[in-house]
């Protein structure tokens, strides 16, 4: 690490049952990046998330997260995965669910300091007044603000954040990138993520991933390789604006 840089790959392989996933990575993430990590189904883009926590091993490379190893370095993240459902008799209101994300044991009860935590994140992003109201109420937009104020209340330093538009409507999401890149201020975000508009307009920097990745340090210059990837033209369109801010394509 080059001391601007909190998360280090290097020539990361990872397989599953004999299959290779993840194959000669190397990648830097830099303090209060937005990047996202672009790529079509099966691409290892979980799988990705997962080294960076510690969660999944690699079977060769070397990784570093805040200068030490994933599983040390895993306190400074906060880890929003992708949106499950919610059992809609399940008696648990928003703060508490946020409240879980300062959970330390069994038999450790909350402090003061952790409701306050809460109510921050809560308030962060935009939840505060649905505080007492049941989860599996709200829309999935709503529910997954209140995963990512889960994610807050560690107060991070790094958010990783998996396909986490994925079943909330078009009307949601340019909030929900607006509030992102105000976290940016604060943090750096990684995001895992289809929605090729996102990338027009919030996102610092791109890596196209489809097993082996290719980073990109413009916009611009991730167009060609996902086209690869997707194996389709791919047009990327500013949310919120009438106009195509990278090239069009000439063949449907």
């Amino acid at each position: 690490m080059n001391g601007d840089d909190i998360v280090s790959l290097k020539n990361v392989r990872v397989y599953f049952e004999d299959v290779l996933i993840l194959e000669d990575i190397t990648l830097s993430i830099f303090r209060n990046e937005f990047l996202a990590v672009v790529g079509p189904n099966g691409a290892g883009k979980t799988t990705l998330l997962k080294v960076m926590l510690g969660l999944i091993k690699p079977d060769t490379g070397e990784v570093r997260v805040f200068e030490t190893t994933p599983e040390e370095g895993r306190k400074y993240i906060g880890y929003v995965p992708q949106l499950t459902s919610f059992d809609p008799e399940f008696p648990i209101n928003v703060f508490d669910v946020v409240l879980m994300g300062r959970y330390r044991g069994l038999f450790k009860k909350y402090s003061a300091q952790d409701r306050k935590a809460a109510e921050s994140a809560l308030e962060t992003v935009g939840m505060l007044e649905y505080g007492d109201r049941q989860i599996s109420k709200l829309s999935g937009g709503q529910q997954q603000r209140v995963l990512i104020a889960r994610a807050l209340t560690r107060e991070p330093r790094l958010l990783l954040l998996d396909e986490p538009t994925a079943g909330i409507d078009i009307k949601m999401e340019q909030s929900f990138y607006e509030m992102l890149s105000e976290l940016k201020k604060k943090m750096t975000i990684v995001l895992v993520t289809h929605d090729t508009g996102v990338i027009s307009t919030y996102v610092d920097n791109v890596a196209c991933l489809n097993r082996r990745l290719y980073y990109h340090d413009s916009k611009e210059g991730s167009l060609e390789k996902m086209e690869e990837l997707y194996q389709c033209p791919v047009e990327l369109v500013a949310h919120g604006h009438p106009h195509r801010v990278l090239r069009t394509h000439e063949d449907g």
